[in-house]
């Protein structure tokens, strides 16, 4: 962990006041409809094409995909009524990985659906990672799954506004990153998990439901640092405000 929270908190606030990184060279129209000016009906078209730093803008729709990956600082922006849906049954969602240090990537404004394993994976990336507005769905039957993280040997993770829900969780594995303004609720794994982690929350609602049975709390840890500041931790034994 090279980068220190202080250091990321100073760069996610510049990034997050753009709609996308900062001499952007492409922008792409991601259009399921293939309507007017598109130029990509998928996101693994649009994914292959775009470079360091381009941005792909994704008008509404229902999207599908098996898996989809990326090594390269791009933005990707949705314009409303942006659903992406993931059918390979555990096998990941989207990838982001090797991002070098001096670029950026961020996802935002779209719901994210997963009946299974985490819907998205970051690893071994130096680079700044933004999952931005973010929310996961229910599935087909009525399953609160939604939206899953792992963020793996990361240096500079940002989640901010993201609304977890279900089975899913945010995990964080050999990494530093932030998690603000959003909300985790569980069921039967922990919301948050931080291994060999430095990781600030703020400004969230993390929690697990009453089940019969909890099989764990709302947050776990097993190495590294937790800071929590004006947040609430819910589980069926109570409440902690910080």
């Amino acid at each position: 962990m090279t980068n220190s929270l202080p250091g990321l908190l100073a760069r996610l606030g510049l990034l997050l006041t753009c709609a996308a990184p900062a001499y952007a060279q492409t922008t792409w129209i991601l259009d399921r409809a293939a309507g007017p000016g598109h130029d990509f009906t998928t996101f693994q078209a649009a994914l292959a094409a775009a470079t360091t730093g381009d941005t792909i803008l994704v008008r509404a729709g229902a999207y599908t995909e098996t898996t989809v990956s990326t090594d390269q600082g791009i933005s990707i922006v949705g314009l409303g009524g942006v659903s992406l849906s993931f059918n390979n049954f555990g096998a990941g969602g989207l990838t982001v990985h090797d991002l070098p240090e001096d670029a950026a990537f961020a996802l935002r404004g779209m719901r994210l659906h997963h009946l299974f394993g985490p819907t998205i994976r970051t690893v071994d990336c130096q680079g700044l990672v933004l999952f931005d507005d973010l929310e996961g769905t229910l599935s087909g039957l009525g399953i609160p799954v939604g939206l899953g993280f792992s963020i793996e040997n990361c240096q500079q993770a940002h989640l901010h506004g993201v609304f977890v829900r279900g089975g899913s969780q945010v995990k964080f594995t050999d990494s530093s990153g932030v998690l603000t303004y959003s909300a985790l609720e569980g069921q039967i794994t922990a919301s948050l998990a931080i291994n060999n982690s430095e990781v600030l929350v703020d400004h969230c609602t993390i929690s697990t439901e009453s089940y019969p049975l909890q099989f764990a709390g709302p947050v776990m840890t097993d190495g590294g640092r937790l800071t929590v500041t004006r947040s609430s931790i819910q589980s069926i034994m109570g409440a902690l405000q910080t």
